[in-house]
């Protein structure tokens, strides 16, 4: 039994509507091969079983056991999204929001959404730069729609307003 997720679902690894073929256009809205997610947590089950879901949605996984480790796989390869824990050791999870989102303006690449985990109290996600929060435990199914969501927030966004591509 793992802690952080809700016991009462089973996961199911499936390909979310947004990613599988259109059949009615013709087009793929399989996930681009450069999409990655940056999965930062210094719990190994979390990290392990997140790594095993964005694999499954035909994503690339980063995964960081702290935030020092995200920041230097952030620079090697930078995130299409993030997901990250608020409590860890070294750089937790506000100090590594803070980072990213100062990396991305000074080198202008795009700002990555930001699902933030926590355990703790609820607070409000403005004041520390997430897009969104995820109280533990959470069930994967409800974290797979909001890796969809996101994702194809910042599809939209980017079309909109075209910058280099992010490696």
């Amino acid at each position: 039994m793992l802690g952080f997720l809700r016991t009462d679902m089973m996961y199911t690894p499936h390909f979310p509507a947004p990613f599988q073929e259109d059949t009615g256009t013709g087009s793929s809205r399989t996930p681009s091969a450069n999409w990655s997610v940056l999965i930062v947590d210094d719990e190994e089950p979390i990290l392990e079983t997140l790594a095993m879901i964005i694999e499954d949605m035909g994503l690339q996984p980063i995964p960081a056991t702290n935030g020092e480790e995200a920041l230097e796989a952030a620079h090697d390869h930078w995130p299409t999204l993030v997901i990250t824990d608020l409590m860890m050791p070294r750089v937790d999870g506000e100090k590594l929001i803070v980072a990213l989102r100062q990396e991305a303006q000074s080198t202008g690449k795009h700002i990555p959404p930001i699902i933030l985990l926590t355990a703790g109290m609820p607070f409000r996600t403005e004041h520390i730069g997430a897009t969104a929060v995820l109280r533990k435990p959470f069930d994967l199914d409800s974290l797979q729609a909001l890796i969809v969501q996101l994702l194809q927030e910042q599809e939209q966004k980017q079309r909109r307003e075209p910058r280099e591509p992010h490696t």
